[in-house]
């Protein structure tokens, strides 16, 4: 996948300081998209997929979403100050790409065993158990993730 209007080149240095900012790690996989393009928008439009749950009667949906495009560093710190403070997402996911819609891809950063995985987070729906926008896991890493792009079929 190509990506064109990619943010500033980051070095070591430039992740550690968002780490920190953060007061939580990147996956390694992250950290070298951030290291190679440091965002952007993807030269053709891609797409992906993903089984989505209803939370109140547990039925199953197939659905799929596009990436209008990647966040660079500025703008993940920004989205994610912006998503924490409204309480619309838990501060262990960041922010990494948004689609057509206004929907956020996010990152789950804490310490178990969804470090690194990527969800979707529908900002049309809430979680009945904590008010926060209802997640849909998409993969389990943001290579996996990459990997499952495809063009978008017109």
């Amino acid at each position: 996948m190509n990506l064109i209007e990619v943010g500033n080149n980051l070095c070591d240095e430039d992740i550690e300081k968002i780490e920190n900012i953060l007061n939580l790690k990147l996956p390694q996989d992250y950290k070298n998209f951030l290291l190679k393009t440091n965002g952007g928008i993807p030269e053709d439009e891609v797409e992906f997929s993903f089984i989505e749950t209803n939370l109140l009667t547990n039925e199953t949906y197939n659905q799929g979403s596009d990436i209008h495009y990647f966040y660079n560093n500025d703008e993940f710190l920004s989205a994610y100050n912006s998503l924490t403070s409204e309480k619309l997402i838990q501060n262990v996911y960041v922010p990494i790409a948004c689609d057509s819609f206004g929907n956020e891809i996010l990152m789950c950063l804490e310490n178990n065993c969804n470090f690194g995985s990527v969800f979707f987070a529908d900002h049309e729906s809430t979680n009945p158990n904590d008010s926060f926008w209802s997640l849909f896991k998409i993969s389990n890493s943001f290579t996996e993730f990459v990997n499952m792009l495809k063009p978008v079929e017109f």
